[in-house]
């Protein structure tokens, strides 16, 4: 399994509305990959342009094809955010 939190910071802050919908798209088109187990946006309560994602996808493989699909392809398209951390995750068993 992979598991990753990214933050994300919107580039220019008059695009929050509009990076809110693509993130919502973005989410729900990658929640069918059949590789995806979460897939999941959070915005910070008091940095209003500050983006938390919790991401688990079944292996690498399946994180490669994410990154090389359409919808991923369109919201990067956009250049909306730049990621200021990834963090990956063991999960404890």
């Amino acid at each position: 399994m992979i598991i990753k939190i990214a933050t994300l910071t919107l580039n220019k802050s008059d695009k929050l509305a509009f990076l809110i919908e693509q993130l919502k798209e973005l989410q729900t088109q990658t929640q069918k990959e059949s590789g995806c187990e979460t897939f999941i946006f959070y915005q910070h309560k008091q940095q209003l342009n500050t983006f938390i994602l919790f991401e688990q996808f079944k292996d690498q493989t399946s994180l490669d094809v994410h990154l090389t699909l359409a919808h991923t392809q369109n919201f990067f398209s956009f250049n909306l955010v730049r990621v200021t951390q990834i963090t990956p995750l063991i999960e404890l068993t």
